[in-house]
C-alpha cells in the first residue's frame, strides 16, 4: 500500500532517503506550474512534512544522500537557455548548498557512498545528443574525473556500493557495466603481550606488508617470511 505525502505537486525528478528512512530529499526539475525551474525539498519526519531548501532553482535531475542524510549532492542538466548545468553539495543536511568542483555539463544522475565522500555522476554530451560520460569523485565532490567517456546511451542508470568501491551503470542495448575501485587498506596495529599485531581488513589481495627502520629513507623491504 502507498500513502500520498504532503509534498507539493512539482515535476519531481528524484528522491532519496537516509538509511533509517527519517530524512527524505526530493528534487524537482520544474515547479508546480511546469513553467519555472524546480527546487529541492527535505523532510525530517519520513515525509509527513516538507521544507523547501535554500538550493537555487534549477532543473534538478537527481539527488544523492549519505546514509545519515547529512551529505547531499544534486545535479541539474541545464538552465532555461540550455546552458550546461552543474552539481551542488550540502554538508549540513540541506541547510546550505554550494557548487561543487564539477565542470559544467548536462548532468543527469548522481549516486553517493554511505559516508558521502565518494560520488558518481553521469552527464549527457549535449541536451539532445546520443551519448554520455560517467564522472567519479573521491573527495566528496571537490574534484571530478571522467572514468568512462562517450558512453553510447543517454542517461544511464547508476548504483554505488555503500563503501563506494564499486559503481554500476546500466543502459538499454549496452548492458550493465561495473567499475571496481581498489582502495588502499587502512592498517590496524594492536599489542598482544609484547608483540605488535598488524592487520588490514579490505582489500586483502595485492597488498604486502613492508618494513623500514628509518622513515626518512625509501629502503622498504618485504617481511620474511610473509605474514598471514
Amino acid at each position: 500500500t502507498w500513502t500520498q505525502t504532503s509534498a507539493p505537486h512539482n515535476y519531481w525528478g528524484s528522491v532519496v532517503a537516509s538509511a533509517d528512512g527519517t530524512r527524505l530529499i526530493a528534487a524537482a526539475y520544474l515547479d508546480t506550474t511546469g513553467l519555472h525551474p524546480g527546487s529541492i525539498y527535505i523532510s525530517t519526519n519520513s515525509g509527513s512534512t516538507w521544507t523547501k531548501t535554500t538550493a537555487p532553482s534549477n532543473q534538478w535531475q537527481s539527488v544523492a544522500s549519505s546514509a545519515d542524510g547529512t551529505r547531499l549532492a544534486a545535479v541539474f542538466s541545464s538552465d532555461q537557455s540550455f546552458n550546461p548545468g552543474g552539481i551542488y553539495l550540502s554538508t549540513n543536511a540541506g541547510s546550505t548548498w554550494m557548487p561543487s568542483g564539477a565542470p559544467g555539463n548536462y548532468w543527469t544522475s548522481v549516486v553517493s557512498s554511505a559516508d558521502g565522500t565518494k560520488l558518481v555522476a553521469t552527464a549527457n554530451l549535449s541536451p539532445f545528443s546520443y551519448g554520455s560520460t560517467i564522472f567519479t569523485s573521491k573527495d566528496g565532490g571537490a574534484t571530478w574525473a571522467a572514468s568512462l567517456e562517450n558512453f553510447q546511451f543517454n542517461t544511464p542508470s547508476l548504483a554505488l556500493t555503500a563503501d563506494g568501491n564499486k559503481a554500476i551503470a546500466a543502459a538499454p542495448s549496452v548492458g550493465i557495466l561495473i567499475l571496481p575501485d581498489t582502495p588502499a587498506p587502512m592498517l590496524d596495529i594492536k599489542t598482544s603481550g609484547s608483540n605488535p599485531v598488524i592487520s588490514w581488513l579490505i582489500p586483502s589481495m595485492n597488498f604486502v606488508l613492508q618494513r623500514n627502520s628509518d622513515l626518512a629513507t625509501t629502503n622498504w623491504t618485504g617481511m620474511f617470511p610473509p605474514p598471514t
